[in-house]
């Protein structure tokens, strides 16, 4: 259950504001900035980088179960030393309710965010004054880059394995954040939440504009975002898009690529000198393929994780797109692991075992998952019993990736026991 408490960064100055309207009136200082925002905390953290050209904005993905403090700023560790401002936004919505752990920083019925927050970092950006500005997130935080870089012409968004339209993301996940946000009480109701009340769907975002570099990075193994989220990105901005894309194998699922390629991603942006494509070219990114490609590169993995998994087959937009859609993908950036040179079709993957991935991680976010999807399957008195074993599951899949499908077992008897004492 997270709380919040910002002891961890007690190196750090803290500075607080009354009001979004005091932040903007004041010189914008380096530390935590805390901005009392209708009631509850707007966090961000800033790091000035004295003649640095560049600021990156960087936002954090869901709340993981390990997570158990808020705020959480994301990025830290992987900028550090880099010649680059660094600016770190979390997202206000998850002290709405304890068992909220995403909210794509788009705001609630009380706090207006995808409105008031391109203020607020427009004003930090230019208290920095920096001449080059890039937004870097991945999932969630991802959909959080392509969102407010489109704020910002001239700027680089760097989203990994991103979230394209909230209302096709995992029913539990929309259900709760719609919930927690804006008070719906059915999953039809959230999804239209996400719709009506927010800007929840990044195609219409971007549609007819080019004025934006997009560095996409996408994990081919990950078959929900690879279907739901990037397909129909494609499609919708393949002909007026600056869109380049990095795609490679770094294990099943919704995993991320290692460290090290975000680093040397990041290294490369802090050194662009606003130059985006050039310098992502440079690592492999590419422009001008279609989707077609992709999908072959996808299909060459091992058959039997290559296939689009029956949980991407449901929902309004989730077949593949008919029409060509123009992207890219290319080998890992240089430095950060070895790839073979592109065989046709001419896409690149490092699929032969450079990334595995993590596959602790992995399975403690399979058993977490599965944990809250029976959960919510449940009457609503036993939903925290429910949600309660799900993350006990998920601390013992981070000790033992083989443990995970123990936990499930057990996760799912004691719901069924739960169930059965606590249901007529």
């Amino acid at each position: 259950m997270p709380r919040r408490d910002l002891t961890r960064f007690a190196d750090l100055p803290h500075h607080s504001f009354g009001s979004v309207a005091e932040f903007l009136a004041a010189p914008v200082p380096d530390g935590i900035l805390t901005i009392d925002y209708h009631g509850s905390p707007l966090d961000l953290l800033v790091q000035r980088r004295p003649g640095a050209d560049t600021t990156l904005v960087l936002f954090h993905s869901a709340l993981s179960p390990n997570m158990q403090t808020l705020p959480v700023f994301s990025g830290l560790g992987v900028t550090r030393g880099l010649d680059v401002n660094v600016v770190c936004v979390a997202d206000p919505s998850l002290e709405l309710d304890d068992e909220l752990n995403i909210g794509w920083f788009s705001g609630n019925s009380r706090q207006p965010l995808q409105q008031d927050l391109p203020g607020v970092l427009r004003h930090v950006v230019e208290g920095l004054a920096a001449e080059h500005l890039a937004f870097f997130g991945t999932s969630a935080g991802g959909f959080a880059a392509l969102l407010y870089a489109a704020h910002f012409p001239g700027s680089l968004a760097v989203p990994v394995n991103p979230q394209i339209i909230l209302r096709d993301f995992s029913d539990v996940d929309v259900l709760s954040y719609g919930r927690s946000a804006f008070g719906a009480p059915d999953l039809a109701a959230a999804r239209t939440a996400l719709t009506e009340r927010i800007s929840g769907d990044l195609r219409e975002t971007y549609a007819g504009r080019g004025d934006v570099t997009i560095g996409y990075v996408q994990n081919l193994r990950d078959g929900r975002h690879f279907w739901r989220h990037l397909s129909h990105f494609m499609l919708a901005v393949q002909d007026t898009a600056d869109l380049l894309v990095l795609a490679d194998d770094w294990g099943m699922g919704h995993v991320p690529p290692p460290k090290s390629v975000n680093r040397t991603i990041l290294e490369t942006v802090a050194g662009a000198r606003g130059d985006w494509a050039a310098a992502l070219g440079r690592l492999g990114f590419r422009g001008g393929l279609t989707f077609e490609d992709l999908k072959e590169a996808r299909a060459a993995l091992p058959p039997t994780e290559a296939a689009a998994p029956a949980s991407a087959a449901p929902g309004p937009t989730d077949a593949p797109p008919a029409a060509t859609d123009r992207a890219a993908t290319a080998p890992a950036p240089a430095g950060a692991a070895t790839a073979a040179a592109p065989a046709a079709p001419p896409v690149a993957t490092a699929g032969s075992g450079a990334f595995p991935g993590h596959p602790r991680r992995a399975a403690s976010r399979c058993a977490w998952r599965i944990g809250r999807r029976i959960a919510s399957l449940l009457p609503e008195r036993i939903r925290p019993r429910a949600a309660a074993v799900a993350r006990a599951a998920a601390r013992q899949g981070r000790a033992a990736a083989r443990s995970a499908r123990a936990c499930l077992r057990r996760c799912a008897a004691s719901v069924r026991a739960s169930a059965g004492r606590r249901t007529p």
